[in-house]
């Protein structure tokens, strides 16, 4: 099964069992367990991993426009591009075991869009030619004219140096308009820009209530910038969108068969708690590592155990806090937890 989105209930509790894109229906129906559930439908029948890169971009819009139209009439959290789970039973597990989670991960999200803003240049010849116009390039050009001799390296430079100044006008105005509109925005991600004609790319976390607000603030923006610089922007609002450059699910199985396994290298007891797991590692650590070592063992194997130590460590206590547990339990069975991948340089207000 194919998952798309973690689905709170709406108001209606409307069921669907397709999702028309460009005309066509898609197979994709909510799985509910109490109030959340998954949008799913059939997976592949190969691995995300081999699928060639046509069928993969294909699978990424499909992704993209199934959250976009679902999320019209229900809250929805996207899950990672690709996740695939084998049953509908394991889906209804995953449920179950992460309910009270998914639950505080709605209600964290209730009520809020992303809207993505690209703002680029009009006329970006124009821009380019007052630009150059800058008294730093302007009397650099004179001087290389005055010399009259200009070689491939003064054309060069003067590109630079008119790349500099354009990067340098699309930070000021970027950073303005970011300024105006943060105390609107819940949470925002700039992204990095590509090419000469985008002037600043904006994913934006709104309140429903702040959405109107945002959209009078661009307009006022478009003058201001105009009065300013003397140059037109072209401002492409889009929304109201799934939260995905802010909040999207990854999820991961940890088997019963990992948990026993990792029990047994770091020697612990059935139900063995948080410290007898981090006092573990830290024995283990001191016989394994190369620096402190006292056995005889290569210094590349004992590497490779310090990795295989931290790693099983890591995976424990992730397991334990993800579920609240004190302690590891007595036959566990398998599981999947999950954790939110977020932007790094994610601003909140």
């Amino acid at each position: 099964m194919y998952l798309y989105g973690l689905l709170g209930r709406n108001e209606h509790n409307k069921p669907f069992t397709s999702v028309e894109i460009d005309g066509k229906k898609e197979p994709v129906i909510g799985f509910w367990y109490k109030n959340i559930g998954f949008a799913i439908s059939r997976a592949p029948t190969y691995s995300f991993d081999e699928l060639p890169r046509e069928e993969l971009a294909d699978w990424f819009i499909k992704h993209l426009t199934v959250m976009e139209v679902i999320h019209r009439n229900y809250p929805l959290v996207p899950v990672k591009l690709g996740t695939v789970i084998s049953d509908m039973e394991t889906v209804r597990q995953v449920l179950v075991q992460n309910e009270c989670q998914f639950n505080q991960l709605l209600d964290s999200m209730a009520g809020k869009n992303e809207w993505d803003l690209n703002v680029s240049w009009c006329d970006l010849p124009k821009v380019l030619a007052a630009v150059s116009e800058e008294e730093e390039i302007k009397n650099y050009k004179e001087q290389l004219v005055a010399t009259g001799k200009i070689s491939q390296q003064d054309l060069i430079k003067v590109g630079e140096m008119i790349s500099k100044a354009l990067t340098r006008q699309k930070k000021d105005i970027g950073s303005e308009i970011v300024a105006e509109l943060v105390p609107l925005l819940t949470e925002y991600y700039i992204n990095e820009v590509i090419g000469d004609k985008l002037v600043l790319s904006l994913a934006m976390l709104v309140n429903p209530e702040q959405e109107e607000a945002v959209k009078t603030k661009l307009a006022a923006l478009d003058n201001t910038v105009l009065q300013n610089y003397g140059i037109e922007l072209d401002f492409q609002l889009l929304g109201p969108l799934p939260p995905k450059s802010f909040t999207t699910i990854e999820l991961k199985k940890i088997t019963g068969g990992q948990l026993e396994t990792a029990r047994k290298l770091l020697g612990l007891p059935a139900c063995a708690n948080l410290k007898q797991i981090k006092d573990a590692k830290k024995v283990h650590l001191r016989i394994s590592h190369p620096d402190i070592s006292i056995l005889g063992a290569n210094e590349m194997a004992q590497n490779e155990q310090v990795q295989k130590i931290v790693a099983t460590t890591r995976m424990l206590e992730e397991y334990c806090r993800h579920y609240g547990y004190c302690s590891l339990p007595e036959n566990p069975g398998d599981s999947y937890i999950f954790r939110i991948i977020t932007p790094d340089k994610m601003h909140s207000q």
